[in-house]
């Protein structure tokens, strides 16, 4: 899933895996996923990251989330963030949030935190506290969370 931003900022997701395969179904590692992650922001820093931070029962609700934001069913919230207000997972590494909502363009934040946070910030910051803004059509959302479904389809929980 490729989100790209008007102003040159872009998140990419990649899910490359399981990260225990051959672990039993119902084992409580089955499901951990290993995400890979292409981050570069406006002023044209960037960095990769390639962590277990996902299970599969998080996929449809990434999906869903983004649909729901461009259906203007999530409201914009203030900088810090309150965690009730973020979609945030088990592991704390990715979370999302609103910064504005316009009728042709909203504002996600994408919050990178541990591994998926730079590596000069890794351990200096909070959690949730650094993210990276996208400026983002309603269509180009749905984009994103269709293509998410797809990539996800490949990932059933086990």
């Amino acid at each position: 899933m490729l989100l790209e931003s008007s102003d040159g900022a872009s998140v990419e997701l990649r899910i490359v895996g399981y990260e225990f395969p051959s672990a039993p179904a119902r084992d409580s590692d089955a499901n951990w996923l290993v995400v890979e992650g292409r981050v570069r922001t406006a002023d044209g820093r960037a960095w990769t990251f390639r962590d277990p931070c996902l299970m599969t029962d998080d996929l449809p609700r990434m999906s869903r989330w983004l649909r729901a934001v461009a259906d203007g069913r999530v409201p914009a919230t203030a900088v810090p963030v309150p965690e009730s207000r973020l979609l945030a997972f088990t592991e704390p590494n990715l979370a999302w949030s609103v910064g504005s909502v316009s009728a042709d363009e909203v504002v996600v934040r994408t919050h990178l935190s541990l591994e998926s946070a730079p590596r000069l910030l890794a351990g200096d910051v909070e959690l949730y506290e650094y993210f990276v803004e996208l400026r983002l059509t309603p269509a180009a959302l749905r984009g994103a969370a269709a293509a998410w479904d797809d990539e996800a389809a490949h990932f059933p929980v086990r």
